[in-house]
């Protein structure tokens, strides 16, 4: 028998005597578990759990009214994905079914965030450990999603001890410490904690060999790339790529190329800015300037039914109505306008809209001022998405160094010293 798979194996049972001899096989086995009796919560070390083994009467309740809700509500407090294996005296052949519908039940419609192994296993006292196993295996062979998520994690395990370890025959202490000192001095202190875990992930990555089970994990995405997908949507898409392309950095972090903030403006055309300073001007304090460019909201509504709308201002070629919705796709939209997709504006990821950034409205605020403007960030622009928005404005622009119509603009208070671009004055 051999046990490859990644993360951990958790036994949900409220007696531990029923399963010691158990437990002690499979530990001999080589295979990682943990054991919780389904109290409380679960133990600080049942992270990354992947497989499941579950007994359903974990209150000796008997087969009750609440007797799967309270196996349901008890697995809830993992966080997955995972597999559940039902292994319990009373198990029968729809308890995989009556688990599932028990665990919709409690937790308002969610569904497990794994799948339910079938069929069930009854508890003896003497369990052929080899014959689980094999049954564990198969059954993830047979659903594409968690076999690749598992086979991906396997891969990851396998980068992670490699790059570490090329560190650490490199004198590991002072190697360490000055990688954690580069990260300091390009990104500031505040910000080195989150830029470590990005840098140890890269060098995670890097070192992934081409093992057998990285062919594997080749072959099942390409066949999953073949079948289509159930359970699909619009909404679901954008939720998925809203994860690719923002994350909210930590609020002590600087400012980062990037960064997109709500600004306090009232003129339409300029509620969004982004900061498009280059990350190598930033990281070695070179820019006495932020250089941002400024953006607006666009949904269907606003150009059926609003003939003010700011593109309306900006795009004299465009009429309202029809004509317009060309800007909620991606064809004819001229070169001077960016548009970022799946942009979530109020935390609600269901209230996603298009923000069109404007690359003739630029503007570059003295960076010791800054923050007293008292813009919000929303978002970070995150890799590659932020490289194509920097690559298209500098096409624009000629080079980003230098926006195409930059002037000084009046003087203003020292609160709002900045050299702006002279198109959609702020209010």
């Amino acid at each position: 028998m051999r046990w490859d798979l990644p993360g951990k194996v958790i036994i949900i049972d409220n007696r531990f005597s029923t399963i010691r001899e158990f437990v002690d096989k499979l530990t001999r086995s080589g295979i990682p578990v943990l054991f919780w009796n389904g109290k409380g919560k679960p133990p600080p070390s049942a992270t990354g759990v992947r497989i499941v083994l579950l007994d359903l009467d974990l209150t000796d309740s008997g087969q009750g009214y609440d007797y799967y809700d309270d196996a349901a509500r008890i697995l809830g407090l993992l966080p997955g994905p995972y597999a559940v294996l039902i292994y319990s005296v009373n198990a029968t052949s729809d308890s995989a079914a009556r688990i599932e519908q028990a665990y919709s039940n409690v937790h308002y419609g969610r569904q497990i965030p794994g799948f339910v192994i079938r069929p069930p296993v009854l508890k003896q006292k003497d369990p052929d450990v080899s014959e689980i196993v094999r049954q564990i295996k198969s059954f993830l062979m047979s659903k594409p999603v968690l076999d690749s998520i598992l086979l991906a994690e396997r891969n990851l395990e396998s980068g992670k001890d490699s790059s570490l370890a090329e560190l650490a025959q490199k004198k590991f202490d002072p190697s360490f410490r000055t990688l954690i000192k580069s990260i300091a001095d390009d990104r500031g202190p505040e910000s080195v904690t989150r830029e470590l875990m990005t840098s140890l992930v890269r060098f995670q990555t890097r070192h992934i060999e081409k093992t057998r089970s990285y062919s594997r994990l080749e072959r099942v995405l390409m066949g999953m790339l073949k079948t289509p997908i159930t359970g699909g949507s619009v909404a679901l898409h954008g939720r998925i790529m809203h994860l690719r392309m923002y994350y909210k950095p930590d609020k002590k972090e600087r400012p980062w190329t990037g960064d997109i903030y709500r600004t306090r403006s009232n003129t339409e055309g300029r509620r969004y800015a982004v900061l498009i300073t280059p990350f190598c001007d930033i990281s070695t304090s070179k820019a006495s300037h932020l250089r941002f460019t400024y953006g607006f909201r666009v949904t269907k509504r606003d150009l059926e039914e609003n003939p003010n709308h700011v593109l309306y201002a900006l795009d004299h070629n465009v009429k309202p109505g029809k004509d317009a919705l060309k800007y909620l796709g991606f064809k004819g939209i001229p070169t001077r306008f960016y548009p970022l997709d799946n942009f979530v504006q109020n935390g609600n990821p269901d209230d996603m809209v298009r923000v069109i950034f404007d690359f003739e409205s630029v503007d570059s605020i003295r960076s010791d001022r800054f923050r007293q403007k008292k813009w919000q960030r929303v978002w970070r622009l995150d890799s590659p998405y932020i490289e194509d928005l920097l690559q298209k404005f500098g096409s624009h622009s000629f080079r980003i160094g230098t926006p195409a119509r930059l002037e000084v603009s009046a003087p203003c208070s020292p609160a709002e010293e900045h050299h702006r671009t002279p198109h959609l004055p702020d209010v």
